[in-house]
């Protein structure tokens, strides 16, 4: 761990770290050490890398996955300030910590690919992108701006900011593990590998049937054919806000909160096909967003046609 550790007090630490991956350890081991029994990502990754031969590969992949299964951890923690009533400004020391920790595991990955002899192509390419995707990632969440809006008292805009930079970086390193993990086995998945995987992929899959559902809706409404088409519309977006809306980003909840109220001042107006225009092409941008989350990456047989 390096300097970034400081932020966090003994006992986040404690209840963060993990055992590091020690193929070939055996439960008694395990237990003596004091260390409870390994997440199923952690138990399916280490049997991956026992079927590497010892040497300075396994070792560096050993400190990839570790790592990568430590920032799990940190996110996980941020999760319980955006779920429960913490101060969500005692959240920004982990970003920060999370940042640093996440620049060393990309530096650690660039000396690898660099004096590791005979690195395989395969492994070779998905670290370079590891590196890339991490850098990208981060430049994305700068925890400056979070410190920003800490100092300023914005606490909705906080709590959205948190939200975003959250799921961009699980997003971001779940995928990483998926995409190194199937090189040494391609039969791996995101369901395998995440609890959690599995629901987040058929709630953003319900989120985009319902989404696909608004804007054909909003289309009807637009030809002008009858009044119920109107009514139905409006139903529908009261539902959906009632319901779906909560698989969107904290962030959006609001902006489409507006486009509603804006919908149904319109209605009955000469301005409610300019209102449902604009409406159409938000939730179309909207759409392809939700279309475009990692955990929806494996999923083939999203309809792209709306």
């Amino acid at each position: 761990m390096n300097t970034f550790a400081f932020l966090l007090d003994e006992e986040i630490q404690d209840s963060l770290a993990f055992a590091p991956f020690l193929p070939g350890q055996s439960d008694e081991d395990t237990s003596a050490a004091g260390h409870q029994a390994a997440p199923p990502v952690e138990e399916i990754l280490s049997a991956l890398l026992d079927d590497i031969a010892p040497g300075e590969f396994r070792e560096a992949m050993t400190n990839i996955f570790s790592d990568l299964t430590r920032l799990f951890g940190y996110l996980s923690w941020i999760e319980t300030y955006l779920r429960g009533d913490s101060p969500l400004a005692d959240a920004v020391p982990m970003f920060i910590l999370v940042h640093g920790e996440a620049r060393a595991l990309v530096d650690s990955i660039e000396t690898s690919t660099s004096e590791l002899a005979n690195l395989p192509a395969p492994v070779r390419e998905v670290l370079d992108c590891i590196s890339y995707a991490i850098n990208f990632e981060l430049r994305r969440t700068c925890p400056h701006e979070l410190q920003a809006l800490e100092t300023a008292g914005e606490t909705s805009q906080l709590r959205a900011a948190i939200e975003r930079a959250h799921g961009a970086l699980c997003n971001c390193f779940q995928q990483l593990t998926i995409e190194l993990a199937r090189v040494f086995d391609p039969t791996l998945n995101g369901a395998r590998l995440f609890d959690d995987y599995q629901l987040r992929r058929q709630q953003s899959l319900t989120l985009c049937d319902d989404l696909v559902l608004l804007v054909e809706l909003v289309r009807l409404a637009e030809e002008g054919r009858d009044q119920a088409s109107d009514a139905f519309l409006v139903e529908c977006l009261k539902e959906f806000g009632e319901g779906s809306i909560r698989y969107l980003l904290s962030k959006d909840w609001e902006t489409f909160g507006r486009c509603v109220e804006e919908i149904e001042a319109a209605r009955g107006t000469e301005q409610w096909h300019p209102a449902l225009h604009r409406f159409g092409c938000y939730l179309e941008t909207l759409l392809e967003h939700v279309r475009k989350r990692a955990v929806l990456a494996e999923q083939d047989d999203i309809s792209n046609s709306h």
